[in-house]
């Protein structure tokens, strides 16, 4: 008997997967921008939950690499209600990101609430500063938070297709945040520029874009991280 045929994206060749990946990537986060902020609060909290329990019934290998993440990050064995906490932060954040560009600096400093703000500020007023920051919570708030504050924000990006890359460029730059792609040569340069322009120099500190970072043992795994 014939099989099934395959679906029409699996035909398609790797180069033209990505491509169409990437149209219909940006295609949602542009609906998104027009769009998330209009959604009622109530609304936006059932879609978080029900796409939460999806994912984690479905565990496809993108949860299944989060609950080996915690339990790596906890070191016990992850619990499911453990997974759709982070699955549902994992939304909120995504839709804080599409709701972002149309809050006002009001709604912005409501949803933060800043540890030892006078200790950055401090700093900032001083020699400068350089803020190491983990895979957690929202960058884009939190840096949309400080540029409201008077505290304007330069960090690295990493730098994937062209097009996705400038449409999160333009969504940045709109918060006031200041970004220098990864693959820039001139990135150190720029970065010790935006100090002296009174700057606050954002960075990931705990994910090796570059492939050349410090190799450590973390919970007897081997890893590289952020020169």
């Amino acid at each position: 008997m014939p099989g099934r045929p395959e679906p029409v994206a699996t035909r398609l060749p790797a180069h033209w997967r990505e491509l169409l990946r990437n149209w219909l990537l940006r295609g949602i986060y542009r609906f998104g921008w027009q769009v998330a902020a209009r959604l009622p609060p109530r609304l936006v909290a059932l879609i978080i939950s029900a796409a939460s329990g999806v994912a984690l019934r479905q565990d496809g290998v993108h949860v299944r690499t989060l609950r080996r993440n915690l339990a790596l990050a906890t070191a016990a064995p992850v619990h499911s209600q453990l997974v759709q906490a982070a699955l549902k932060s994992y939304l909120r954040n995504f839709y804080e990101v599409l709701a972002l560009p149309a809050w006002s600096v009001t709604e912005i400093r409501r949803r933060v609430a800043a540890v030892n703000e006078p200790v950055v500020r401090a700093a900032h007023a001083g020699p400068g500063v350089v803020v190491a920051l983990p895979h957690s919570g929202n960058w884009d708030l939190a840096g949309a938070w400080a540029c409201a504050a008077g505290m304007p924000v330069t960090t690295v990006a990493e730098q994937l297709s062209d097009a996705e890359y400038a449409d999160f460029v333009a969504f940045r730059k709109g918060l006031g945040l200041e970004v220098v792609s990864h693959r820039d040569p001139g990135a150190l340069t720029a970065l010790i520029d935006a100090i002296h322009l009174r700057r606050v120099v954002c960075l990931l500190a705990d994910r090796d874009l570059s492939g050349t970072g410090v190799p450590v043992s973390w919970r007897g795994h081997p890893i590289t991280m952020p020169a």
